[in-house]
């Protein structure tokens, strides 16, 4: 699993907070992003982007995630 959260000084919000995607991957496959939009959950096939800088609004990290 890959995942995508919001930093913001050096600090993260919890774990459901700060999550903006994750991607489950499968061999063979392109990883199955997932992305939730209040009620709904969307998913798509799209490879894990790049961590990103948002200047005074923090950045978003993508890096390897613990499936629990």
């Amino acid at each position: 699993m890959t995942e995508a959260r919001h930093w913001h000084e050096g600090r993260r919000d919890g774990d459901a907070a700060s999550l903006i995607h994750f991607w489950l991957h499968f061999e063979g496959k392109l990883p199955l992003m997932a992305h939730g939009t209040g009620e709904y959950l969307l998913l798509e096939f799209s490879e894990p982007y790049a961590s990103y800088d948002m200047q005074e609004h923090g950045e978003r990290i993508t890096e390897l995630g613990l499936l629990a």
